[in-house]
């Protein structure tokens, strides 16, 4: 999943191929990991304030400890052997419920970064829509990611309530969609993982019926889960504060 910076050095392409990665213990668990999380986010976000709060810190400290240990690698997740896709995927898990547990005691915080991680996420899927990513400079997407980054933080404080139910529903398609990937490996995961690999400037991969499918999928769950938690959840109280937001719910708020 995501986030880059700048290194000096360029090194070969990298060639992303729909099908070449095979179904190992590591991948299978990662991706029924994803699709169970991405349901709660996708569908039920709004609707559990402390199952999502962890879920956020969980998921945040998993990809920030999979891109770490990703750019630390020579050959990266996809490319690395079974003994070292084990070491990622535990140390991601780990970090993933450490900063989970943290996220419990820092609730408001982790609120406004749910918009964060959304536009990151959102970014990555605009950037997959062309060969070789819509931009081709590996400083232009770092650039790209950020500023999406910082609009996303600026528009949940903004508007909170509407940010949680759009950002929680996005989330949880585009986990749902990679999860399915690492069984159906159409070449989605893959995708992504490149984006994030900060050791590389070039990136060589083709865009494809399967990849389009996948992005379509990812937009139809998107849509429904804010559906989902528009038609049921909206009036849920999300969170402490009993203040009245924007869209006027707070006279139908009920607790969780």
């Amino acid at each position: 999943m995501p986030l880059g910076g700048m290194l000096l050095d360029k090194r070969e392409p990298v060639e992303v191929t729909p099908g070449d990665t095979k179904i190992t213990v590591p991948r299978a668990i990662a991706g029924v990991i994803l699709i169970i999380i991405g349901i709660i986010f996708c569908f039920f976000g709004r609707r559990f304030y402390r199952i999502t709060i962890f879920l956020l810190g969980f998921y945040i400290g998993a990809v920030l400890a999979w891109i770490a240990l990703q750019n630390a690698s020579k050959e990266g997740y996809t490319g690395s052997e079974t003994g070292s896709e084990i070491l990622i995927l535990v140390v991601s898990l780990v970090a993933g419920l450490l900063l989970g547990v943290t996220a419990l005691c820092c609730s408001t915080f982790v609120v406004y970064a749910l918009g964060g991680l959304a536009a990151y996420l959102l970014a990555l899927f605009i950037l997959s829509f062309a060969d070789g990513g819509v931009i081709k400079s590996r400083a232009g997407r770092i650039i790209f990611i950020v500023a999406f980054i910082v609009v996303g933080l600026v528009l949940t404080i903004l508007f909170t309530d509407m940010a949680i139910i759009v950002g929680t529903a996005f989330i949880g398609a585009f986990s749902i969609i990679m999860g399915v990937d690492m069984f159906a490996r159409t070449g989605f995961a893959e995708t992504f993982d490149s984006f994030q690999n900060i050791n590389r400037d070039t990136l060589e991969y083709r865009t494809s019926g399967r990849m389009y499918g996948m992005l379509v999928g990812l937009l139809l769950l998107f849509a429904l889960g804010v559906l989902v938690q528009w038609r049921f959840f909206r009036t849920y109280k999300f969170g402490h504060s009993e203040k009245r937001n924007r869209f006027g719910w707070w006279h139908r708020r009920r607790r969780v």
